[in-house]
């Protein structure tokens, strides 16, 4: 027969263990995320995505939980439709930048989608093979616009006063 303890004879040593577990909150083995150091200032960045002629650059600032920018190419606004506690998104012409809010230079991207053409061979005239199936006698190669999108991560760096090198991480 199995012995049975009562609830309450367990009771204090429950407590005891969460107590000890919420004394140690925030120490060095806790999960706890530290914040990110100090980031406020100007940065410039300049980006020029692989594979594209294209270029984005710019400036940002930060100061506390917000984040400005300015950027060619322009205009900015603030993306409506950012949620509470998701990344400070802006949406500079056809480019949408975000930011993240709690380390928003070194977690900074950018994101946009352009036309690009892609050849494709097409088949202009077909023959009837020796087996009864339909074969390309002659074809040509053709443009076709496909949507393509580009993505990254922003390498800013200060320009304000105080500082003119990168920030670390």
């Amino acid at each position: 027969m199995k012995a049975r303890v009562p609830f309450f004879a367990a009771l204090p040593i429950v407590v005891t263990a969460l107590a000890a577990c919420a004394s140690h909150r925030g120490s060095a083995g806790s999960l706890a995320a530290a914040p990110a150091p100090n980031r406020d200032g100007r940065y410039a960045f300049d980006e020029r995505p692989p594979g594209t002629p294209r270029t984005l650059e710019g400036t940002f600032t930060v100061m506390g939980d917000t984040v400005l920018i300015d950027a060619t190419p322009g205009p900015c606004r603030y993306y409506a439709f950012t949620t509470s506690g998701g990344p400070i998104t802006y949406q500079c012409a056809d480019v949408r930048y975000s930011f993240d809010r709690r380390d928003p230079v070194m977690k900074a991207t950018y994101s946009y989608t352009a036309t690009e053409p892609r050849s494709k061979v097409v088949c202009v005239r077909y023959t009837i093979g020796p087996n009864g199936e339909q074969q390309c006698a002659e074809s040509r190669t053709e443009l076709e616009d496909h949507s393509v999108t580009h993505s990254g991560t922003l390498r800013a760096h200060r320009v304000d006063a105080s500082s003119t090198s990168p920030p670390t991480p």
